[in-house]
Order: C-alpha cells, then sequence, then structure tokens
C-alpha cells in the first residue's frame, strides 16, 4: 500500500507482533498479538480483489481498516488514541463528534 515518508515496513507479511494502544491513559494493548486470521495481508487482499471485480477497486482516497490485532471498546470523542507496531511504526488518532448532518438516524 502506498505511503510517504520513511516507512519502517519493508513489504512481508506478519502474523505474529508487538504492539502498544492507548486510548487516552487507558492501556488497550502492550506486548505480543496476532493479525487477524494469522496474516496481515491475507484478508485485505481478498477484499481487494473482490472490491476489483465488483466495484472497480479501491480509489484515491479511500481508506481501507483491515482489521484489528485487539478487542475495540468503544471510544468517546474526545479520546486520543496512540498505537505503535514494532517494526512498522506508529500512529496516532483524535476522535472527534461528527456533525449532527453526518449521523444517520436508525428508521
Amino acid at each position: 500500500m502506498p505511503g510517504s515518508g520513511d516507512e519502517a515496513w519493508d513489504g512481508r507479511d506478519f502474523g505474529p507482533l508487538s504492539a502498544q494502544f492507548r486510548a487516552d491513559a487507558d492501556t488497550v494493548l502492550d506486548g505480543e498479538t496476532e493479525a487477524p486470521g494469522g496474516s496481515a495481508l491475507a484478508n485485505p487482499d481478498l477484499l481487494l480483489r473482490h472490491l476489483g471485480r465488483l466495484r472497480g477497486g479501491l480509489q484515491p482516497g479511500q481508506t481501507m481498516i483491515a482489521g484489528a490485532v485487539c478487542r475495540l471498546p468503544w471510544f468517546e470523542p474526545g479520546t486520543d488514541l496512540p498505537a505503535e507496531i514494532a517494526e512498522l511504526g506508529q500512529v496516532a488518532v483524535s476522535l472527534v463528534q461528527a456533525p449532527a448532518s453526518a449521523i444517520r438516524k436508525a428508521v
């Protein structure tokens, strides 16, 4: 998957990994875990092949979430979520409240 900057990932698949994930001051994950299904690339590869056949593939600007390496509890707006996967790198996101116009109402 394309990116920019000094990526640490060399393109190899991985299953077992070491990761840290926090939600503000709470630790969600700290230690050894495994990619979903044992392979970080198998499920995204399958999804992308199906998307390519059915919907024209992943388009520039779209984001694909390939799975989680730990449980994902509910996070309230305003939560900071920093994470790091050894030999892959760091990522962080801050959740915000969606504007009312963007929230679908259940029928």
